[in-house]
């Protein structure tokens, strides 16, 4: 078997690389033993020189006096005879060069080798896609670089959201963090609800700073039918939400879309133009009822009026970017010119 062939079956069988590392790290802590016994014999050897009257014969003083010297300085060079294995802060193993399997930790420090050559951290390999990161060029500024997560698919740097907290653990840190968004709930359920459905969106890096730019964005109840209204602040209210079922990910979605609008005025001001009727026909509406300056209105849309057919189809676009329903089950075939433009200037290319 030939070494790529060897390279490749270690990256197909997760044990033999855990047992590789594992037999590493033993065969390290073997050597430090070895080398202390030989420490020990030569102290053993010391003492016998000096007991045994060596003192009373000037040369063999001055020899047990050189070997004495020797040892000390040794010591205090090198340490106590096992820093090659020996990590200052370290949570793998001190080698010379990291394997394929395995990642250096550059924030951990190692000591030398007993012959003074440099030592490495290295730890095993985990992937970015594991631990929910976004493999970059450059981390964005709610997001900080983790160097010892691989990035299989693309980009140089594995990127992770700078709060520590999650939709599970603190899910109102994460969202006032990540998003900038508070919510008007003490109920964690709730607070893990909403955060969770910014989270599916929230996947792309763009959105996520297009929402962050303004607020905070505060998310309010009432007991108004299923639905939602943003205000010209940019906040939202969310009308009987904990009754809208399988809608409410479509309707705070919705939503975000009127606040980024707002946070964002040349991105919303460029949609008339390039995804608005008449691009994309087949896909809209026209209801002459309302008293709006634009009457076309995508065909999922059925708020009424609301704030005019631009307005609510640029929300509506956002939101059938990312779940695509109803009449227009299939947006990205139906309706490519608005998808292309969502994908573009609101998402950054990401696609669900």
């Amino acid at each position: 078997m030939d070494n790529d062939q060897e390279e490749q079956q270690k990256k197909q069988n997760p044990i033999d690389t855990t047992n590789d590392f594992i037999n590493r790290t033993q065969n390290k802590y073997r050597n430090i033993k070895r080398e202390r016994r030989v420490f020990k014999l030569i102290f053993r050897y010391l003492r016998t020189i000096i007991t045994k009257e060596s003192w009373a014969t000037p040369v063999a003083g001055i020899v047990g006096l050189i070997i004495f010297i020797i040892i000390l300085t040794v010591i205090l060079t090198v340490g106590t005879g096992y820093p090659n294995t020996s990590a200052l802060s370290c949570g793998g193993v001190c080698v010379t060069t990291c394997s394929s399997t395995e990642t250096q930790d550059t924030s951990g420090t190692c000591n030398p080798d007993s012959s003074g050559t440099p030592q490495v951290c290295c730890i095993p390999q985990t992937t970015c896609e594991a631990i929910s990161g976004n493999c970059r060029v450059s981390c964005y500024d709610y997001e900080t670089p983790n160097t010892t997560a691989k990035c299989d698919l693309g980009g140089t740097v594995c990127c992770v959201p700078a709060s520590s907290s999650s939709c599970d653990s603190d899910p109102a840190k994460y969202m006032k963090d990540t998003f900038n968004v508070v919510v008007e709930t003490s109920v964690k359920s709730q607070l893990t609800t909403i955060c969770n459905i910014l989270s599916i969106p929230g996947k792309s890096a763009l959105y996520t700073s297009l929402l962050k730019r303004g607020g905070p964005t505060n998310i309010s109840f009432d007991s108004a039918p299923c639905g939602g209204r943003t205000l010209a602040s940019g906040d939202i209210i969310l009308h009987s939400f904990w009754s809208c079922g399988s809608a409410q990910n479509f309707v705070l979605i919705h939503e975000t879309g009127h606040t980024i609008a707002i946070y964002n005025g040349g991105v919303s001001r460029s949609f008339t133009p390039n995804a608005y009727y008449p691009n994309d026909s087949s896909c809209y509406y026209y209801n002459g009822a309302c008293d709006t300056t634009t009457k076309y209105f995508l065909k999922t849309y059925t708020g009424g009026c609301g704030g005019g057919g631009k307005p609510e189809s640029f929300a509506e676009s956002l939101s059938l970017y990312v779940i695509p329903r109803g009449a227009l089950s299939n947006y990205k075939s139906q309706c490519p010119t608005g998808y292309n433009w969502e994908k573009n200037n609101i998402f950054g290319g990401y696609e669900f």
